[in-house]
């Protein structure tokens, strides 16, 4: 391969790393390494294989690669590289619900791409900074940063950019419970990524209406969405997404009170994520195994469940989900009148939400913990 191809390969990468398509990514990627010769290259597909390894849930050995790519770069006279690499880093933070750190080598790479008047990375790091915003629950500058990166990508013509922050604004809304214009935003990143047959995008875009759907209780719509998008996954051979769809056609079946068919769901998507050995994926299904299993009152089984969940996510260090799995620990000892384990396990999910400063965490958690409250004084007066 030479040296042109390299770059070309790599330069293929990087779409598809706009489309947040890491499948392709990781095949390129590998292409390319074998004939890397420069620093920069060597460095690129180290970046872009540290990606690769966060998306399987490895963020020890992604932070490693990126590390390394880092220091195979100078910021004096590579500040586009080191810009990607810092970005990178701050996707990884972000992935692990890093918030702080997330945003502070987002703020790098950014000024970084403007010091080298790189619009197309400016208009990514923007848009990487609306995503933590998103997770913190800080919707307008949220907002503000998507429809920053919207119209830099209109500017530059890149369409396939324009569907991913579009469909960024589509979950915002749908966060907003503004059904209506999330779904106008899903529809308009839709035909984007229909146009250019972009079918990972499709996939996506399709997973999140059926979130809407699902918030509407538009149930058959929802599985609709899911089937189409898990269709599109399967044949991409994404196992990843199709681990995702799977699980979240088991959650529609939670809703439905299909328990049997949900627990099936989601079994089947477990041994999707144990062959990716994406240990954030197993713990999420892992956890929504435990949930399914709680709604049938079957509550040692679910709090082994919720156990192996909180195991995981330690080690993955994502504390916003780790407080989640705090809260459903806490809601089982509650409706076993276990009312001291309840309250630990809130107070737990309390602490970290605080911490991330996640306020509808702090808000259900505050909510919570009165009704343990109000629940112990009632079963002594009943005991009385």
């Amino acid at each position: 391969m030479t040296q042109e191809d390299v770059e070309l390969r790599l330069e293929a990468a990087r779409a598809a790393e706009m489309k947040s398509d890491y499948a392709t990514v990781e095949l390129l990627v590998h292409e390319a390494e074998i004939s890397a010769q420069t620093e920069l290259q060597k460095a690129e597909v180290l970046r872009l294989m540290g990606l690769v390894a966060s998306e399987n849930g490895d963020f020890t050995r992604a932070l490693e690669l990126l590390q390394s790519a880092e220091s195979m770069t100078d910021s004096a006279t590579d500040k586009i590289a080191v810009a990607r690499i810092q970005t990178s880093i701050g996707h990884v933070h972000w992935k692990r619900s890093e918030y702080s750190e997330a945003l502070e080598w987002h703020s790098r790479a950014l000024a970084l791409f403007e010091e080298g008047d790189e619009k197309s990375g400016v208009a990514f790091a923007t848009k990487s900074m609306g995503n933590v915003y998103f997770n913190l629950r800080n919707y307008p500058k949220a907002l503000e940063c998507y429809e920053r990166a919207l119209a830099l990508f209109k500017v530059l013509g890149e369409k396939s950019g324009m569907a991913v922050v579009a469909n960024n604004i589509g979950l915002v809304n749908n966060r907003l419970s503004m059904y209506p214009n999330a779904l106008e935003y899903f529809t308009l990143a839709l035909r984007m990524h229909e146009e250019l047959d972009e079918k990972s995008g499709i996939a996506r875009v399709m997973g999140n209406m059926g979130i809407v759907y699902k918030r509407l209780s538009d149930f058959p719509k929802t599985l609709e969405c899911y089937s189409r998008s898990l269709d599109l996954h399967t044949e991409l051979g994404q196992k990843s997404g199709i681990a995702t769809m799977t699980d979240n056609i088991g959650m529609v079946y939670n809703e439905l009170s299909d328990y049997p068919k949900a627990i099936e769901y989601f079994t089947r998507a477990l041994a999707l994520q144990q062959e990716l050995g994406d240990k954030a994926g197993i713990a999420k299904v892992i956890g929504n195994i435990g949930i399914a299993y709680s709604n049938l009152c079957d509550y040692p089984i679910a709090l082994d469940y919720y156990a192996q969940a909180l195991s995981l996510y330690k080690e993955t260090g994502q504390k916003s989900a780790i407080a989640s799995v705090f809260c459903n620990i806490g809601n089982v000892y509650n409706d076993l009148s276990n009312f001291p384990k309840a309250l630990e396990a809130f107070v737990s999910a309390l602490e970290l939400y605080e911490e991330l400063g996640e306020k509808s965490g702090i808000a259900l958690m505050i909510g919570n913990i009165g009704i343990v409250y109000a629940s112990s004084v009632l079963n002594v007066f009943c005991k009385i």
